[in-house]
């Protein structure tokens, strides 16, 4: 009998710990959760700025002005990539 109360007992801490386990496991759930959700709320902000800034840029620039700038970005890569290749054969010397 002594045996029997002493398994019972047994099962019955490791019941207690389990289900301390499992109430620590929702609320870590729930705190993944909201901050999932709060990700998700910040890039839907993200994204509408995105889009309206995306619908305002061309009614602003005209195409001489977008021109200079496609002008100015191929000549920062042609920069970067000189500035890489320096730096490649820099390290090999």
């Amino acid at each position: 009998m002594q045996s029997l109360e002493t398994a019972l007992k047994s099962c019955q801490k490791e019941l207690k710990d389990e289900k301390a386990k499992l109430e620590e496991l929702k609320e870590h759930f729930k705190y993944n959760l909201k901050l999932i959700n709060d990700r998700d709320a910040e890039l839907q902000r993200y994204d509408a700025l995105f889009l309206g800034n995306l619908q305002v840029v061309p009614e602003k620039l005209n195409i001489e002005s977008l021109m200079r700038r496609m002008v100015f970005l191929k000549r920062l890569a042609l920069f970067l990539l000189v500035l890489c290749l320096m730096l490649e054969n820099f390290r090999h010397s």
